[in-house]
């Protein structure tokens, strides 16, 4: 039997994205390892697999979940640039050699794949190229579109003999112009002493790694190329649209997965349908909208909720981690809303999704597949035009 290895970031998503294959897996006979960050450790064990820890020096544990609260309550200047000179010296080690403790767990367990989650697309490549060097054979895992190689045209695709040199001046074009503004990016943030140049990296890198100068394409948000395994079926994908080394997989929504959540069943009203409101696990999206935001949105669900579709629909919303509880503790016209209202900072998802007639998100594509998967009746993720 095969031995394994998923190599994950820090995200919840990247996570249960993986969990049925890897189930699959392990059922099978094969010997599955997650690989990644402290912060992961805890929840990766949760669900009976052994985890390999790296980088816990520069990376300890609650190192990300610090992170994402400064982010999401927007942290000061000063904080901001001792975190990215941090990244630029971790970078840098990389580089020069810091990378001993992976070498040593890729030679202790010998495995005969790793599969690296493209999540963070930069850390899924550093890994890649040590990979290479260690000459262990990897592949992408994702279903995240952004992640993916770049789509042609089946036209374009079948068309493109003859019109090499063409291309070739198109994208000699767009390479200097993407080369001329990042430089000009640069200079202020070298002043700054906060300039963290990925692509340079991971140039180097790729050089002391040994990997030809053709398996690179620093224009993907993974720039080393190699096979994805998206876990979206190919109908997800736009027609005609063709991309090179992408194999298309099941949905792989991982029914078994647990959440050991504290919730309360007895708040569901038999009687109404519910109404299931989420903006995800990620520090993304508030860090993008601001906090005030994301409550002013939180406000108007509810208050639409309870004015208008009160008698027919009780609503639900996983508010996130990131929200104080105080926030929890919400009335409405000076009434009680316990009854109408179930809000909690976490929930137990697909187990809601299953009983919801509606979900309202922030367009995730895991909660999509299970809102897909569990024939909510619809889906709305018109994030920007709610609030």
């Amino acid at each position: 039997m095969a031995t394994l290895v998923f190599c994950i970031f820090n995200f919840q998503g990247e996570l249960n994205g993986s969990l049925n294959l890897a189930k699959k897996l392990k059922t099978l006979g094969h010997q599955v390892y997650y690989l990644g960050l402290a912060d992961s450790r805890k929840n990766v064990q949760s669900h009976g697999f052994e985890f390999l820890t790296i980088l816990e020096t520069w990376f300890p544990i609650g190192f990300f979940k610090q992170l994402d609260f400064n982010n999401v309550n927007k942290w000061n200047l000063i904080s901001r640039v001792l975190f990215v000179r941090k990244i630029k010296k971790f970078i840098d080690s990389l580089v020069y050699g810091d990378n001993k403790e992976i070498h040593l767990i890729f030679k202790q367990i010998d495995p005969d794949l790793l599969i690296l989650s493209t999540t963070e697309g930069a850390y899924a490549t550093f890994l890649g190229l040590i990979a290479h060097e260690c000459r262990l054979p990897s592949i992408y895992l994702t279903d995240m579109f952004p992640s993916l190689p770049q789509c042609k045209s089946e036209k374009d695709y079948h068309k493109n003999n003859g019109k090499e040199k063409t291309l070739y001046l198109h994208n000699l074009r767009n390479f200097l112009n993407l080369y001329i503004f990042e430089n000009l990016v640069e200079i202020p943030l070298w002043l700054l002493g906060v300039n963290v140049n990925y692509k340079q990296a991971i140039h180097k890198l790729s050089v002391k790694a040994g990997v030809p100068s053709e398996r690179l394409d620093l224009s993907n948000n993974s720039p080393l190329k190699l096979t994805h395994l998206f876990l979206c079926p190919k109908e997800f994908e736009l027609p005609s649209l063709i991309r090179e080394n992408c194999c298309y997989a099941e949905p792989s929504i991982d029914l078994s997965r647990e959440q050991d959540l504290d919730f309360c069943w007895n708040k569901l009203d038999q009687n109404k349908k519910i109404i299931y409101c989420s903006l995800g696990t990620t520090s993304g999206t508030f860090e993008t909208l601001g906090m005030s935001q994301v409550k002013k949105f939180f406000h108007s669900i509810i208050n639409c909720i309870s004015l208008f579709f009160k008698s027919e629909y009780q609503l639900v919303i996983a508010a996130s981690t990131y929200i104080e509880s105080e926030f929890l503790k919400i009335s409405l016209n000076g009434s009680d809303t316990s009854k109408d209202i179930v809000i909690q900072q976490q929930l137990p998802q697909l187990a809601l999704l299953k009983r919801s007639s509606l979900a309202i998100i922030s367009g995730g594509i895991h909660t999509v597949k299970e809102c897909i998967f569990w024939g909510s009746h619809d889906c709305f993720s018109g994030l920007g035009r709610s609030i």
